[in-house]
């Protein structure tokens, strides 16, 4: 685990591009989630053609656990994660795309098991 002084739990880095028509999707799932205020969500968008950043910025100005990375060149995916892992402040942190489904207690559940087995990394997506 990543030595932190946050009060976020977890960190959740998504990287968009091109994915205007999973915007809303992402976002209500995000909503729904039952860590949603332990969680830290990091959108990152590389000068999308789709212009993520139109709802993402909206959405992260009311809510002070998201952030928007809005970049002016485009860079590749790894590149982008990089980004938003050097940006996340929780020591835990999780990677989800766009088009991935995260039932309501996924990122309670990796908390209390991250903490339960003492993980230092994990796959649950």
């Amino acid at each position: 685990m990543r030595m932190s002084t946050s009060h976020y739990e977890i960190s959740v880095l998504i990287s968009t591009y091109d994915d205007r028509a999973l915007v809303e999707k992402k976002l209500l799932e995000i909503q729904a989630q039952t860590a949603f205020e332990r969680t830290e969500f990091i959108f990152i968008e590389p000068v999308s053609p789709g212009q993520e950043r139109e709802v993402l910025g909206p959405f992260c100005e009311q809510h002070a656990n998201c952030r928007l990375i809005a970049l002016d060149e485009r860079i590749g995916l790894y590149r982008a994660w990089n980004l938003g892992w050097e940006s996340a402040s929780a020591p835990l942190i999780c990677i989800s795309n766009m088009d991935d489904t995260m039932h309501p207690e996924l990122l309670e559940r990796v908390l209390l098991n991250a903490q339960k087995n003492s993980w230092d990394v994990a796959t649950v997506l």
